[in-house]
């Protein structure tokens, strides 16, 4: 299992709304339930972890339709020792856990199709082949706590931005001023039009509307709008 970094890469060109993030899956490591991973096996295996499908905590009833939601092209790193590359999401509700934070990090799932070298202390694996990703939830712990999703570096396109003054990382002044009052107007109409969405839908395309889409920018409307609007339905997105 991993900690993953996760970075923001843009929008996703085949499916409509999907989200592509940067992550560092696996590193050279010994996991916290004793998985011991090599280099030798992850330079071997790294590729194998490309286009798999995607679920969250491991838990086969929260598997994320696929291919709408799944691993992209994925290697082994010699710099960072680790398999990394990107994924794509199409959930909205799942693109705002990640912005706001309530997942960043992942697991790796993986069969060792050579068998298992293991002691009191480890089991080094052998023949690794990765069949799959889990997104964990702020309280589910990693097995590779270096494993993360990267978001500091953002590649917003022209078409996402309302304003074409603003910047991929600074709003211009106008359109500052009027953030309020357009996510509160958005999230009012959203609800009013979608009654049967989560929460996190409704503030994420509320958020989106109003160009505030960046993840910084998400994590500080979140963490202000949630208090204001407590009649929003509380999340039950994949529970």
């Amino acid at each position: 299992m991993g900690k993953v970094h996760f970075e923001y890469l843009g929008e996703g060109h085949l499916f409509p709304g999907s989200k592509v993030w940067k992550v560092e899956a696996i590193h050279v490591t010994t996991t916290s339930n004793k998985r011991m991973f090599t280099q030798a096996e992850l330079e071997s295996a790294g590729r194998s972890l490309s286009f798999r499908p995607i679920n969250i905590n491991h838990d086969r009833k929260q598997l994320l339709p696929f291919p709408e939601n799944q691993t992209l092209a994925m290697n082994f790193n010699r710099v960072s020792m680790a398999v990394e590359g990107s994924f794509s999401v199409s959930d909205p509700a799942i693109n705002a856990m990640i912005e706001t934070g309530r997942i960043r990090q992942v697991s790796i799932e993986q069969i060792p199709t050579a068998g298992e070298s293991c002691n009191e202390l480890r089991c080094e694996q052998h023949g690794v082949a990765f069949i799959g990703m889990a997104l964990l939830e702020s309280d589910v712990p990693p097995g590779d706590p270096n494993a993360n999703i990267k978001i500091e570096s953002l590649m917003v396109s022209d078409e996402q931005r309302t304003c074409t003054d603003c910047t991929d990382f600074i709003a211009c002044e106008k359109c500052s001023h009027k953030s309020e009052d357009c996510v509160s107007d958005s999230i009012s109409e959203i609800k009013a039009a979608h009654p049967d969405w989560e929460r996190d839908q409704v503030i994420a395309t509320a958020l989106s509307k109003c160009g505030k889409s960046k993840p910084e920018e998400a994590r500080a409307w979140y963490e202000y709008v949630l208090p204001k609007y407590e009649s929003i339905k509380k999340t039950t997105v994949l529970q």
